[in-house]
């Protein structure tokens, strides 16, 4: 596992790298910009995750804003974040703290890099931490904030959004800069495009079509239930003339980005199963949307959900709470 570790590590380059104390010691903190997974030796270090929580206003696409917090010994940050909890993924992390931390609540999560974190000097006797560990660092768009929801046991005295652009007025340390422009890179649709929000609003204040929201080579995947599955596994032997889009929206929808962006190199991934619903979904998450890591997802699910009840199907209904708090957490 050692050698894993410094086999990774040796691969990049920190943005910043400086000491600061710890205890008795001294603590080497290196910053890191990644925006693939983290290989499992890493993982299993990971004890912190950390998310820069970005502000796009559709009204002001050219003005990207940051949640820049104080703390009460007046250290100012841009990371919200802490402690994993025992079963918790690191997105299921990332969302929980910064809703307890700054009452936001978030979405696309992506990846953007990690910290290292560890003693220059040998442990004392009997010390209880680890000598080495890692924080994952995420980036995600603003949905909807309430401070009032903060926990109370937190050593925040103040937060707000600030415009990236203004950052060099706020005393932050120096790894912010290159971790908040590549939080920017990753929740941005396409580098200088805007958001998709920003994209709409074109559409209907000036009537003309909004730039791809889609970056090159980026992968787009669809899930769902028989709906986007239409005939994309074929019969028994996997085989069939709609095999592997299927001959419903989703084959449509690629057909277009084909025919109009071909240049792209946009990768299309059908995974919708006929007769599923979000539990089936929730069984197959991990397999069939976070090992594929795509780059934008679509997720069309419910129907058997609510028909089985009409057909008077109880067992295999799911109630409206179950299904809104399920398809909650899989999107978190």
């Amino acid at each position: 596992m050692e050698s894993d570790v410094r086999s990774f590590l040796a691969a990049f380059e920190p943005v910043d790298e400086y000491d600061a104390p710890w205890g008795a010691g001294t603590l080497r903190i290196a910053w890191y910009l990644h925006d693939g997974p983290l290989p499992p030796a890493v993982l299993s270090r990971v004890t912190s995750i950390r998310c820069i929580v970005l502000r796009l206003d559709p009204q002001y696409p050219e003005r990207p804003e940051v949640l820049v917090i104080r703390t009460r010994d007046g250290h100012t940050h841009v990371w919200p974040g802490g402690r994993r909890e025992p079963g918790e993924s690191p997105r299921e992390t990332a969302t929980r703290e910064v809703w307890e931390e700054a009452g936001c609540r978030v979405r696309g999560l992506r990846p953007i890099g990690f910290t290292h974190l560890y003693r220059t000097e040998p442990p004392p006797p009997g010390h209880p931490y680890p000598t080495e560990f890692f924080y994952a660092l995420y980036a995600a768009e603003l949905l909807t904030q309430d401070e009032t929801a903060r926990g109370l046991d937190k050593d925040e005295e103040d937060l707000g959004f600030v415009p990236i652009a203004d950052l060099s007025s706020v005393e932050l340390e120096s790894a912010a800069r290159p971790i908040v422009e590549a939080a920017l890179r990753a929740v941005r649709p396409a580098a200088g495009g805007g958001s998709y929000t920003a994209g709409v609003a074109q559409i209907s204040e000036q009537g003309v079509a909004p730039a791809l929201i889609f970056g090159r080579d980026q992968k787009i995947l669809f899930i769902g239930d028989s709906i986007t599955d239409c005939g994309r596994r074929g019969g028994a032997d996997s085989t069939g003339p709609h095999v592997p889009y299927g001959n419903g929206y989703v084959h449509l929808a690629r057909a277009f980005l084909l025919a109009r962006h071909g240049e792209q190199g946009l990768e299309i991934v059908n995974r919708g199963i006929s007769g599923n619903t979000v539990r089936d979904l929730d069984r197959r998450w991990e397999q069939d949307v976070i090992a594929e890591q795509p780059d934008w997802l679509s997720v069309k699910i419910g129907i058997n959900d609510v028909w089985r009840l009409i057909a008077n199907r109880r067992a295999d209904h799911v109630p409206l709470d179950e299904y809104e708090a399920t398809l909650r957490k899989l999107l978190d």
